[in-house]
């Protein structure tokens, strides 16, 4: 998912997409490709693109959303970014040059030969309709094939938008302590052992829910969106959810070594596993801040190559 925001069919700000104009891209087949893997990853679990423009998705979705306030400069071609600020900011007729007016009629709107300045606002807005979603019709209506190839997927997204709003669109829900607690159940060892095991995890789960309250009250750098992604590689819960609950696991350190073993994931199996006996909630923020920062997991590399030998 994260590929398909760099693969060339989209374009346009961060979290802000739209269908890039392709015409080889388009004989390929690539619009087609990318609806497919995106279908795939939601029939198994997986995260949505999150990336689309939620204009245009609406607009995906048969709906009209006001685009009066569209920011022009989510289009990334400069050229047409400037022709929508004319139009936007347009205050005479007159002051619309011949081949401005040339290009808004060249995007279906030969009404402006007639228009007068009352009808710029409706045309501002039917300019944008025609550059983000009906000039790229094709490559959308092929993006959208692809995804109704797994079981008619599209159709049931269309039906239900605003439940596949987050998953297409970048729609910010951060993760709540009490959404964040429920994902977890932990292995604990036997009561009956006689080593103290059971205790030293008892302490290590209370360093452990004051750490999240530390999260939760933005006392450390990391999120519960850093934290998910370590353990699952998921910042977000999927939208059907995790296959089973994650689970804490415990480790003992190593008595006769120098390091310190860090904290450590298995998104495989969604296992995290912490150091028995932590009794310093300050100490596993730290050492679960330095797992985070220096994983060499999902793109996250330490740049200091010394900090990867210590």
């Amino acid at each position: 998912m994260l590929e398909l925001h760099e693969s060339g069919i989209l374009e346009g700000r961060p979290g802000h997409l739209l269908f890039a104009y392709d015409q080889a891209a388009l004989e390929e087949r690539r619009y087609y490709a990318a609806g497919v893997m995106v279908a795939w990853s939601l029939l198994h679990g997986g995260p949505g693109p999150c990336c689309l423009h939620q204009s245009l998705y609406q607009l995906m979705c048969g709906q009209s959303p006001p685009l009066e306030d569209f920011n022009w400069m989510d289009i990334s071609d400069v050229d047409v970014q400037m022709k929508l600020q004319q139009v936007k900011n347009c205050t005479s007729i007159q002051s619309l040059t011949p081949n401005l007016c040339e290009w808004i009629a060249g995007c279906g709107i030969p009404d402006i030969y007639s228009a007068e300045i009352k009808d710029m606002p409706y045309i501002y807005t039917w300019v944008l309709r025609h550059c983000i979603y009906h000039r790229v019709a094709s490559m959308i209506s092929q993006f959208t094939e692809g995804l109704n190839s797994c079981g008619g997927l599209w159709a049931i997204i269309k039906a239900h938008s605003a439940a596949f709003m987050p998953v297409m669109t970048r729609t910010e829900h951060p993760l709540t302590l009490q959404q964040f607690r429920s994902l977890f159940e932990v292995s604990w060892s036997p009561l009956e052992s006689t080593i103290g095991l059971r205790q030293a995890e008892e302490t290590t789960v209370t360093s452990w829910e004051i750490f999240l309250i530390m999260v939760n009250e933005h006392q450390t750098a990391l999120s519960f969106g850093n934290l998910l992604a370590f353990i699952t590689g998921a910042d977000q819960i999927p939208l059907l959810g995790f296959l089973r609950n994650l689970c804490i696991r415990f480790y003992d350190q190593d008595q006769g070594m120098f390091s310190v073993r860090l904290p450590h994931a298995s998104t495989c199996t969604l296992e995290l596993y912490l150091p028995r006996g932590m009794a310093s909630p300050g100490g596993l923020k730290d050492m679960l801040t330095r797992a985070l920062q220096e994983s060499l997991g999902f793109g996250n590399i330490y740049a200091d190559s010394s900090a990867l030998s210590q």
